[in-house]
């Protein structure tokens, strides 16, 4: 692991839950339930799963869909429990982050 993903690292772990309240989180989560996914094919991830990870992840210091990736593994407890995300099939790659 090189230096910048374990201060990214320790940094998420300490500032999600002071950046965005349980409850800001969960209208979050409640606004984008709300949005048609314009996908046609490849609907293996909820796209408001996606979308919440990212905002989430951009709010903690996210820099790079590398960064969101690794913040979805990290704080997937949270997104699960707090947010009640569903995560089927997990936390979506740095790639499917890319292409959407």
């Amino acid at each position: 692991m090189n230096d910048r993903f374990l201060r990214f690292s320790v940094f998420v772990r300490k500032t999600t839950q002071a950046h965005l309240s349980p409850e800001s989180a969960v209208l979050l989560v409640e606004h984008f339930s709300e949005l048609e996914d314009p996908r046609r094919y490849n609907r293996r991830h909820y796209l408001r799963d996606i979308l919440v990870i990212a905002i989430c992840a951009a709010i903690s210091g996210a820099n790079g869909w590398n960064d969101v990736a690794q913040f979805g593994k990290l704080k997937m407890a949270w997104l699960k429990g707090t947010l009640c995300l569903e995560l089927p099939h997990g936390v979506p790659s740095a790639e499917t982050f890319l292409s959407r």
